[in-house]
């Protein structure tokens, strides 16, 4: 139910672009009125709720104002602070953000820009108070997964417990990593995945078997396990599946976009990462690509008007590329690919196949 108010809410704010998208660019009232309140509304806050939910709070030792307050237990429990539509936050709004942050005495924040929704926390030790300046959890309105929706629920004002939060999405972040983890041993055993299950098992193993050998078997055996291929398929089936592993769940990805330019450069840059290395394996997942060599280098997602890669970097080279895009916060990091780009028809083509190449690379050392 949440999910799909939520796609409504998005249809509702593109269906007449002219009317309400850009008078959302007017101004942070303008983006407040058309949606950052029906997001709320869609959480469960009224405005006629007065103890609950709030507009305009004037906050203690400051010369700014929240634009909504959540309420429990007669405190105020969340603030929220927003900028105009689709505009990026710089030093100076962060600076100001975190401030009234402090000064709030909430212990759950939110700065948003209408389409993105950042959510922070801060802790509170021996009297002193500390904001947290990353966010603990990131809601995005043009891009969100079910994991997403799971964390969002919490703020439902039904589920709104601020002491309870923390602990149940730290206890979703821990099960995804684990997930993911998993799929990536699944996908490609490390020697320590390989060595777990060697001393483990009861099968008393020959002298001469090597780890590497094990390997691929541990990879067949978890395949059988997982449905990830059909159990009684020929050897020779799933060596040919091995190379350039595709299957007709691409077609679903790449026809999302609706974008002829678009479509060109998902076929390059496939192209591309496939001449990288002969052994390279393409897996479909149910909102991704994921392309693989000896590790995860790359996750594809697509979208009517861009394409998302999420590429295994180091942080030196985030760092160097962070005018291309962004590095994730870690509860919000699609496994251990963790550095976000946005591409669209005026992307740097050569640019972001370098920087595949620098995740390839990395994951291969």
């Amino acid at each position: 139910m949440l999910k799909t108010k939520l796609k409504q809410l998005m249809e509702n704010l593109h269906a007449n672009e002219q009317i309400n998208y850009e008078f959302a660019l007017n101004s942070e009232e303008a983006t407040n009125s058309v949606i950052v309140e029906p997001f709320c509304q869609i959480l469960g806050y009224k405005s006629e709720n007065f103890a609950e939910f709030r507009r305009d709070i004037a906050i203690n030792y400051t010369n700014s104002k929240a634009d909504y307050g959540i309420y429990y237990e007669n405190q105020l429990a969340l603030i929220i602070k927003t900028k105009k539509l689709a505009t990026d936050f710089n030093m100076q709004d962060l600076t100001n953000f975190n401030n009234l942050f402090y000064k709030s005495k909430s212990q759950f924040a939110i700065l948003t820009n209408g389409l993105e929704y950042r959510f922070f926390t801060c802790e509170e030790k021996n009297n002193t108070r500390t904001i947290n300046n990353e966010p603990f959890f990131i809601f995005n309105l043009k891009e969100f997964t079910d994991t997403d929706i799971q964390k969002l629920e919490n703020f439902k004002r039904e589920n709104f417990n601020p002491n309870e939060i923390i602990h149940t999405i730290e206890k979703i972040n821990i099960l995804e990593s684990f997930k993911s983890k998993l799929l990536e041993e699944i996908e490609n055993p490390s020697i320590n995945f390989v060595n777990f299950f060697i001393q483990e098992s009861n099968y008393k193993f020959p002298e001469y078997y090597q780890n590497h050998q094990c390997t691929p078997i541990l990879k067949d055996a978890m395949e059988q396990i997982f449905n990830l291929t059909h159990p009684n398929s020929s050897h020779d089936e799933q060596a040919s599946n091995s190379q350039h592993l595709t299957n007709n769940d691409y077609d679903t990805h790449f026809n999302k976009l609706a974008i002829n330019n678009l479509k060109n450069i998902m076929n390059i840059l496939r192209e591309y990462i496939f001449s990288l290395d002969s052994n390279i394996g393409e897996k479909t997942h149910s909102s991704y690509i994921g392309y693989y060599a000896n590790k995860n280098f790359i996750r594809v997602f697509t979208q009517a008007k861009s394409i998302k890669i999420y590429l295994r970097l180091n942080d030196s080279d985030m760092l160097k590329y962070e005018e291309y895009g962004k590095k994730l916060p870690d509860g919000h990091r699609h496994g251990l690919v963790q550095f976000n780009i946005q591409i669209t028809e005026n992307s740097n083509l050569e640019k972001i196949k370098e920087m595949i190449l620098v995740a390839y690379e990395y994951t291969q050392k």
